[in-house]
């Protein structure tokens, strides 16, 4: 039937020298790609798709306006720079390119002021903020040196891997933004209501950890992560009022905002990322910050990864470089080797982060979690022989492994059932014992993918727990459950990956039980809208969250198109104590061994 709908639409434009390009076109884009890139394609397939009756037959596309090689062209297709795109999809990615043009040009004109004014508060910013990393050897300090780049620009990246300091960046740069000028309006967001939850509650400052700003900037940044929301909520999407795909906020009414910070990055598909761009004044400040190399959006396009591999990382101009090393006195400076003389429009506008506070060189996760995303392959496979603290692999999905993790779901009702302590502190409890561990899965189907797993983690509690944990109903005590759409029928608002537990209170009444803000929060089951049973999860919804134990479940089929390095990395990440991955030596080589390959224009044209 998937097959049909792809032939149908090549069909549908009654022009035998596309159909075949427009339906193979459609298929891509299905499985993530923007667009068709004739160079990249092998002799059969070009042979397959008729590419060379496609090119014989232009000229008269273009006459039947099937096809424009125009940039504001308005046919079906645009076909530029040897690639094929639908049309909307190539506004979507011209239009990123477009606007990160305008925000670098506008902060250029800037870069003089800006550096005059962090050089009046230097002795601020290198009391408050000088890590401890260069005295460690750990190289410069690369949250400070991100934070100074983010002042300094209109369009920058912020990236790096699990713990290695991109929420802390911020802390410094709010700091700083608001010492220079505490009536800034800044936005914070993200692209999924519990990233954007996360966002606020790691933007907080611990006086046992860093030295606090003075108070009164502590409080701005209070302020402004209370309203940490979605990209959506933030652009006002008028999808919730009449289904429409369009914001209040766009080019012709643009945000009134001085600063808007985006996290979770990598999960922004082409289309939101071209409206947030576009919603957003180019002579305001945008920093993105993400995993480059965690999974990408669902939908069409991995734009963020693109955009980080376009340009060279922790590269500087030569003045710039010396700049920084003004807030680098004393202690390890960048180097000359860090010098880049190219004239890419993201020069020096992308800061990797690269030490992990989270993970020593030593610990098994940061170790193969970074071979995984490099293929590195000897390394990942010796620890299928040694025995490390952190890593287990089972290569034969035993059922002895997925009992002994189950147990890690005992705490949660113990604590429920423990009638000696008051029902709000039981609840909490409860919450905190589950969120200890995690089940990821790759797929949702089969014995290895969430349904599967659920129903044997049920199967599991019911023996343990005889005559109190019962499954015979949708909504039962003791169900872990995931919203899967978001809800805005309920106050607070329940998001799409918000996590709760349902249980009785003292009058007996079932409820389902949700933390925000740090609050206990019940909702009534009639009104959860869409939930699923929560034990076990895909990797895709894990992603941002993190897990003191995870197990990984990969499934035993090697024929699934998703199996990918990125799938893989961001899975055993999530995990911060331990981490155990079930799948063959084989299915380990062949995820390992795949990168996500998606095909976009966007690399091409930040270049040219």
């Amino acid at each position: 039937m998937q097959k049909d709908i792809y032939k149908y639409f090549g069909q549908s434009f009654k022009e035998p020298s596309i159909e075949k390009l427009a339906a193979a076109l459609l298929k891509m884009m299905s499985e993530g790609n923007i667009c068709i890139y004739f160079s990249e394609l092998s002799e059969e397939e070009k042979e397959k798709y008729n590419c060379q009756l496609f090119l014989d037959n232009l000229p008269r596309l273009i006459e039947k306006n099937i096809v424009s090689e125009e940039i504001e062209g308005k046919a079906p297709f645009i076909y530029i720079n040897d690639r094929l795109y639908l049309q909307r999809y190539f506004q979507y990615e011209n239009q990123i390119v477009k606007s990160i043009r305008g925000f670098v040009n506008a902060g250029n004109s800037l870069l003089d002021t800006r550096k005059d004014e962090l050089r009046s508060i230097r002795d601020f910013i290198i009391d408050y903020f000088r890590s401890e990393d260069e005295k460690t050897g750990n190289g410069p300090d690369y949250q400070l040196i991100a934070a100074l780049q983010a002042y300094q620009n209109n369009f920058s990246i912020i990236t790096g891997g699990p713990g290695v300091g991109k929420t802390t960046s911020i802390k410094k740069l709010l700091t700083i933004l608001l010492k220079v000028n505490p009536d800034l309006k800044v936005a914070l967001c993200a692209p999924t209501g519990k990233a954007a939850q996360r966002m606020k509650e790691s933007l907080y400052f611990n006086p046992d950890f860093e030295k606090t700003p003075p108070n009164e900037i502590v409080e701005k940044i209070d302020a402004i992560k209370e309203k940490a929301s979605t990209i959506h909520l933030l652009l006002k999407s008028l999808k919730y009022k009449d289904n429409s795909p369009y914001f209040t906020y766009n080019k012709e009414n643009q945000l009134e905002i001085d600063v808007v910070i985006v996290d979770e990055s990598s999960m922004i598909d082409v289309a939101l990322f071209s409206k947030l761009l576009e919603a957003i004044p180019s002579t305001s400040r945008v920093i993105f910050l993400g995993d480059k190399d965690q999974l990408a959006s669902v939908e069409a396009a991995s734009i963020f990864g693109d955009i980080c591999s376009s340009a060279p990382l922790n590269k500087f101009e030569a003045s710039n470089l010396q700049f920084l090393n003004e807030f680098l006195e004393g202690v390890q400076k960048l180097n000359e080797n860090q010098v880049s003389n190219e004239t890419h429009v993201l020069n020096g506008k992308i800061t990797q982060l690269t030490h992990s506070h989270r993970f020593k060189s030593h610990d098994g996760i940061g170790i193969i979690t970074k071979a995984i995303i490099n293929e590195d392959i000897d390394t990942v496979n010796s620890f299928l022989t040694k025995n490390d603290e952190q890593v287990t692999i089972d290569l034969k999905h035993e059922d002895a492994t997925y009992f002994k993790l189950f147990e890690n779901y005992k705490g949660y009702i113990e604590k429920l059932n423990d009638k000696t302590k008051a029902f709000d502190v039981r609840i909490k409890d409860a919450i905190e014992s589950f969120n200890k561990f995690r089940i990821l899965t790759a797929i949702r189907d089969g014995a290895q993918g969430i349904q599967g797993i659920n129903k044997k983690v049920e199967h599991k509690l019911a023996n343990w727990f005889p005559g109190i944990f019962r499954t015979d109903l949708e909504f039962y005590e003791y169900r872990p459950v995931m919203v899967t759409k978001n809800n805005y029928n309920v106050n607070p608002t329940l998001f799409n990956g918000d996590t709760g537990i349902l249980a009785k209170d003292e009058n007996g009444d079932l409820k389902a039980w949700f933390e925000k803000d740090g609050k206990i929060i019940p909702y009534a089951c009639g009104f959860l809208g869409r939930v699923e049973t929560n034990f076990a999860q895909t990797i895709h919804k894990s992603q941002g969250s993190e897990y003191p134990r995870v197990l990984v479940v990969m499934p035993k089929s090697k024929d699934i198109l998703i199996l990918t390095r990125e799938l893989l990395y961001t899975g055993v990440s999530r995990g911060k104590n331990h981490v155990t991955l079930m799948a063959s030596e084989e299915i380990i080589a062949t995820t390992v061994g795949i990168k996500v390959q998606r095909v976009s224009g966007i690399i091409s044209q930040l270049k040219n």
